[in-house]
This record gives structure tokens, C-alpha cells and sequence, in this order.
């Protein structure tokens, strides 16, 4: 297990810079920049464990599943929308985003996760490879998808329960800038031309409507989210 000092850790780390020398140095699908190692999130967020050993039992006896698969590692890092479970005590939280950084929210629906579509493929034999956020990748039949478009994935079956496309009329969680957090339609899509960032206009429940760039725009359900947030 790696270690980098405390007082170097990425700053929204919940960890107490002078109370001991190390943490834990984070890998897997999400940068470090992008969540937390599932060590700090078992000791300083969760309180379910003291010391790094105490985690490590945890891990070891199988009590941990992010996004339907044991994890071991207490480095692995855990972001956005992330479905975790558990086992020891029963909790399931999904991670969201806020104007203060990660969310843990609890939710009673972790056996199903929304995956946005970064790219896909043609692979051999004809299938269609979705490489998906948080490092996953889904190989599908029909080339049915579209980038920055998003899937319900049944995380048990692996089957794809929905498709939710990246179009108007549909309904997004922010995941960047001014709006971080939000849940909002989609009211246009504004392409625009060379290396600048397209833009969507979205309105949220109160009838608000704001502006923020594509990449920033995650979606979540057509009239209602498709999973519990």
C-alpha cells in the first residue's frame, strides 16, 4: 500500500492535515482529484473504522462494493455517482456533487447505476464496445448509443435497463461550475464552433433557467431520474 504525507493529500481530502504523518495515495477509475480513497471514506467520513488496519479487515472480508463489485484495494477511489454498499451495516450511498465537493448521500437503490457514454466502438465480430465514465466499458449489440448520452445499468445482470439520450426535453445533473448539484431539462443545445466548449441551456424545477458547457451536463432521466438522488 502506498503512502503519500497528509499535509501534501489533494485538498478536499476530510483529513486532519497534523494528526498523523500519511494517508493512503489513491488509483483506480477516478482521479484522485476526483474522489476519495475508499480508506478515507471508511475512517474520516463514515467513521466506520480507526486505522488503516481496521480498514483493511473490512476490505479483506468483503464487506465493501462499488458499483456492484468487491473492492479490496484501500486505495480505490470513489467519485461521481458511484453506487456503494456496505455489507457490515447495511449502508448504501451514492455519490453526488455540491458547491463543497463529494456528497454521500444514502439511498435504498444502489443495485442500478447511471454510466454517462464518453466514446464507443467497433470491436471484432461486429459488437460495439461503450467505454463509460468511471472506467467502465459495456460491450452492447446494436449500435444504439450516443456519446455524452447515459445508460441504466443493472449492475448485477449488466444488462441496460435505459438509455437516456443527450437531447432536449430530457433531464440532467450538473456536475461542474456555477450550477454543481442542480437537476434540470435540457432546453437547448448550443453547438458551437472550433476548440470552444458547446453550450446547454437548462431549466430547473422553479422555472430558473441557466447556461453551462456540455461537458458539465450528465444525464440522468427523460421526466424523472431514473435512480435515487
Amino acid at each position: 500500500m502506498k503512502h503519500q504525507k497528509r499535509l501534501s493529500a489533494p485538498k478536499h481530502y476530510p483529513i486532519e492535515r497534523k494528526n498523523g504523518k500519511y494517508v493512503v495515495v489513491g488509483k483506480g477509475p477516478h482521479k484522485e482529484e476526483d474522489g476519495i480513497p475508499v480508506t478515507v471514506l471508511l475512517r474520516e467520513v463514515l467513521g466506520y473504522a480507526e486505522t488503516a488496519a481496521e480498514v483493511s479487515q473490512i476490505l479483506n472480508e468483503e464487506n465493501v462494493l462499488v458499483n456492484g463489485k468487491v473492492v479490496k484495494e484501500p486505495g480505490y477511489v470513489v467519485g461521481f455517482m458511484d453506487s456503494i454498499s456496505i455489507d457490515k451495516v447495511g449502508e448504501e450511498i451514492r455519490v453526488l456533487l455540491d458547491k463543497n465537493g463529494l456528497v454521500f448521500k444514502p439511498v435504498e437503490d444502489v443495485e442500478k447505476r447511471v454510466f454517462k457514454v464518453l466514446d464507443k466502438r467497433m470491436v471484432k465480430g461486429g459488437a460495439v464496445q461503450l467505454n463509460l465514465d468511471a472506467g467502465e466499458n459495456l460491450l452492447v449489440e446494436e449500435d444504439d448509443y450516443s456519446t455524452k448520452s447515459s445508460i441504466i445499468l443493472d449492475l448485477e445482470s449488466k444488462d441496460v435497463e435505459k438509455h437516456i439520450p443527450f437531447e432536449e426535453g430530457n433531464l440532467a445533473y450538473i456536475s461542474g461550475g456555477a450550477h454543481i448539484g442542480s437537476k434540470a431539462k435540457i432546453k437547448e443545445i448550443i453547438q458551437l464552433s472550433g476548440s470552444q466548449d458547446n453550450k446547454v441551456v437548462l431549466v430547473d424545477d422553479s422555472g430558473e433557467e441557466f447556461e453551462t458547457v456540455e461537458k458539465y451536463v450528465f444525464m440522468v432521466g427523460e421526466d424523472e431520474t431514473e435512480v435515487e438522488l
